[in-house]
């Protein structure tokens, strides 16, 4: 007999209790790690892809009102990458992202610290 036979005459009532088997053991055996990996991971991924597709809108929605909304003479920072894009310094736009990036995690470690002092102080 074939797995896939066996599946499809089971009940949602039995496959639902051997998940629950499979998740107890799996809990019970694993590693956090692979906990991470091979349960919870799957489950946030489609919250991840709708949240990376939704900031990709937004920053692109952005940076069209910005180009048509701003005057002569005044570079806000889109329209300013996107010069430099345009004219090919490519350095410029990899320093200025590393130091997006870092003041970011700078910014959510020191948050992160702060809410650790402030909730074991309760």
């Amino acid at each position: 007999m074939k797995s896939d036979n066996i599946i499809k005459k089971m009940t949602i009532k039995e496959f639902i209790t051997i998940s629950k088997w499979t998740f107890v053991l799996l809990f019970q055996i694993s590693k956090p790690a692979t906990i991470f990996w091979k349960i919870k991971f799957p489950l946030i991924m489609p919250g991840i892809i709708a949240a990376a597709l939704l900031a990709f809108t937004l920053s692109i929605d952005d940076f069209i009102i910005t180009f048509f909304t701003s005057g002569r003479g005044f570079d806000t920072l889109p329209i300013y990458v996107e010069g430099a894009i345009r004219r090919g310094t490519i350095t410029t736009i990899n320093s200025l992202s590393t130091i997006m990036i870092g003041l970011t995690l700078l910014l959510v470690v020191t948050t992160k610290r702060i809410r650790k002092i402030v909730i074991s102080s309760l």
